[in-house]
């Protein structure tokens, strides 16, 4: 069982991946569902796939893991400018460094060209 404040940022996390411009509407979907049955069933480790078919209904090409999907809620964060020690606080990480890896992950996306229309 899950305790109420776990349940809660879950469902925020649901939440925002819907309303999302990040994400489009089958992978938001898809992410959302993992969450409800990760309640329902957390995975025994971050490797553990979870997922497989409404991944591949989702068009996302490579197996999903927790570790995955973590990713995909600290990028956006870092992304929109959330501080890094809340998101070390939501992540559950003891210490900032662990955090600090997810900064690599937005040093290349930043660097990559983008289109004006993005922000749209």
């Amino acid at each position: 069982m899950r305790d109420a404040e776990t349940e809660s940022l879950l469902s925020a996390f649901g939440e925002y991946l819907l309303r999302s411009r990040i994400a489009d509407e089958k992978h938001a979907r898809f992410c959302v569902g993992w969450v409800r049955r990760f309640l329902a069933r957390p995975p025994a480790a971050p490797t553990e796939t979870v997922g497989e078919p409404d991944a591949s209904k989702a068009g996302i090409p490579k197996p999903v893991t927790v570790h995955t999907l973590r990713h995909s809620f600290a990028t956006p964060l870092l992304l929109n400018g959330v501080d890094i020690r809340q998101i070390q606080e939501l992540l559950g990480h003891r210490n900032v460094e662990t955090t600090m890896i997810y900064t690599h992950v937005v040093k290349d996306l930043r660097s990559a060209p983008r289109s004006p229309l993005d922000a749209l």
